[in-house]
């Protein structure tokens, strides 16, 4: 995933500021931005991610795998976290890491709660 990572996520190393426009996530060595688009009327969030640590890399590959091109209603009925534990990935990460991915899933969350309310509108 490196390779293809934006040149700008390498630049920006400034935790929970937005590196990209639209919605973004950044942490020290991790990048998340949300790309919005709408085929059909149904607006879908789209993610890019990647983290200098391997194992990160792959909880975000698995994260985007759940979450990532669907509608804001699919998110939200999807319980990323449960997923990741039914599985027992979870219970092998480092609380610092849970907490992480604990802090990706609430964003992917609040982005498609913020979409659902702007659709609304």
């Amino acid at each position: 995933m490196s390779s293809t990572r934006p040149h700008a996520w390498r630049r920006c190393r400034t935790p929970s500021i937005p590196c990209q426009q639209g919605a973004g996530l950044r942490q020290p060595g991790l990048a998340l931005e949300a790309a919005r688009s709408q085929p059909r009327n149904e607006p879908l969030l789209n993610y890019l991610g990647d983290s200098d640590a391997h194992i990160v890399r792959g909880l975000i590959a698995i994260l985007l795998t759940l979450l990532s091109g669907h509608t804001p209603q699919q998110i939200l009925a999807t319980d990323a976290i449960a997923v990741f534990d039914e599985f027992g990935f979870r219970e092998h990460l480092t609380p610092q890491r849970s907490n992480g991915l604990r802090a990706m899933v609430e964003r992917i969350r609040s982005d498609a709660r913020e979409a659902l309310a702007a659709a609304s509108s």
